[in-house]
Order: structure tokens, then C-alpha cells, then sequence
């Protein structure tokens, strides 16, 4: 746990700039389609639940 830093933004747009760069460019879309579309499910699900979210 001593690796892990919290991240800090200067702004919204610092925010908003940065989860762009994130997800930007065909490689993350193109990656995320080509997995299987139950794999894909699994991966949802498996965030949902580590994230305690309901439904």
C-alpha cells in the first residue's frame, strides 16, 4: 500500500483532460471491443461487486 499515491488535479478540466488521455485514441475502444462480449459482462460485474455497488 505504500506504492499507491493519491492523485491530485489542479481543476476540473485537469480532471476531465487527464480521463480523456485515458480512454483517447482507437487503441482502448478497439481493445475493449474485441473482447468477448460475456468476457466483457464479467469484467462489469466483477468491478461492480469490489465497488459494493447494488443492482
Amino acid at each position: 500500500m505504500d506504492m499507491i499515491e493519491k492523485r491530485s488535479f489542479e481543476s476540473i478540466a485537469d480532471f476531465f483532460k487527464k480521463l480523456f488521455d485515458i480512454f483517447r485514441g482507437p487503441t482502448f475502444l478497439m481493445t475493449w471491443l474485441k473482447i468477448d462480449k460475456i468476457l466483457r459482462e464479467k469484467i462489469l460485474l466483477t468491478i461492480s461487486m469490489s465497488n459494493k455497488c447494488s443492482n
